[in-house]
């Protein structure tokens, strides 16, 4: 957990200006861009100036700041980012949290503003939200974050896993750790930190759902930015770590707060074997990622993410969705009077 307090971010500036000023301009949000960007290698004549990392606990800093006197959501992509760089999946939750949040608590006067000269375009948003897709930007430090931790193996995270099982390419000195040092290390873990991980992964998935369904709500799915890649790396490391804690007897569905008090979950399938939405829809964010990264030009992602979101709905809720001229044919071979089937619902 993190000393961070998501609500007092989440209440209005004043009545007047509910997310407060726009502080774009101010020296503070610029030198919290620098901050977040790191500095690259340089080279000065034959000696060579290593890269710097980005400075994250001074972004953490300026950002809670600023997000006293605005409401912006560049603000809380970059608390968030250093949230997941400073405290892991535990900040990364409350970083997404704050996000979905800000979103749905603020949309008409979120900075950045909505274009009025532009029909409302929200682009300066969606590009901002799609900053946690960027591998550079998010999702290498995502991939690294502690999944699992024993004193004798040290910390396991979702690429060493995905390296092992030769589902990527290792681009360090091939090094890492085998098969059996990663299921050592996720055995000799504490099962409450196992566990209380499993529930942060949960969460940062139930807010990038929350996410998408404001978004598929307020712009229409074929507006709403693409959070498959993220979704898809946290939907990943989920499966791994109850996977583990299947294999230790535990309730893969039990929250870190309260354990006792869950059903018994199905563990989630390994193998490829679909049993369950849950499973569907995991499958559906890989084929989307899949077709993200190597055919950027087919329209297979858009129709997926709008199958995902059909998949939660009855038929009448599909119809209304895909065909609504199709209400009236359908109210009379089903024999419906208008309160069975409401067109303006």
């Amino acid at each position: 957990m993190t000393d961070v307090n998501i609500n007092q971010y989440l209440t209005p500036i004043s009545d007047e200006t509910p997310a407060g000023d726009n502080l774009e301009y101010e020296q503070l949000f610029t030198e919290l861009e620098r901050q977040a960007k790191g500095k690259p290698e340089q080279s000065l004549g034959d000696a060579k100036v290593d890269a710097e990392p980005p400075d994250w606990r001074s972004v953490k800093t300026n950002a809670l700041h600023l997000l006293d006197r605005s409401r912006d959501l560049r603000l809380a992509i970059f608390l968030c980012r250093a949230l997941l760089n400073l405290h892991g999946l535990a900040g990364f939750k409350q970083g997404l949290e704050l996000t979905q949040g800000m979103l749905r608590e603020f949309w008409p006067t979120l900075h950045p503003q909505l274009d009025p000269d532009d029909d409302n375009d929200p682009v300066l948003r969606i590009n901002t939200l799609l900053t946690l897709c960027d591998r550079e930007a998010t999702l290498s430090s995502l991939q690294r974050a502690s999944l699992a931790s024993s004193r004798i193996f040290g910390d396991i995270g979702l690429r060493q896993v995905q390296i092992a099982k030769g589902l990527l390419s290792d681009d360090g000195d091939g090094e890492g750790p085998d098969l059996a040092a990663i299921s050592a290390t996720f055995m000799d873990c504490p099962i409450d930190d196992l566990r209380q991980t499993a529930n942060d992964l949960k969460s940062c998935i139930d807010a990038i759902d929350s996410v998408d369904a404001f978004l598929g709500d307020t712009l229409g799915v074929s507006q709403a930015p693409d959070l498959s890649p993220l979704k898809a790396s946290l939907t990943d490391a989920e499966a791994i770590v109850n996977e583990y804690l299947a294999r230790r007897g535990q309730d893969t569905e039990q929250s870190a707060e309260d354990p006792a008090d869950a059903p018994q979950p199905q563990a989630p399938s390994m193998n490829g074997e679909i049993n369950s939405r849950e499973d569907a829809t995991r499958q559906m964010d890989r084929i989307i990622e899949y077709f993200r990264k190597h055919e950027p030009s087919s329209p297979v992602p858009l129709l997926l993410q709008r199958a995902k979101r059909l998949a939660t709905l009855d038929f009448l809720e599909i119809l209304r969705d895909m065909a609504p001229e199709g209400l009236q044919q359908a109210r009379n071979v089903g024999g419906l009077d208008k309160s069975g089937l409401d067109e303006d619902s």
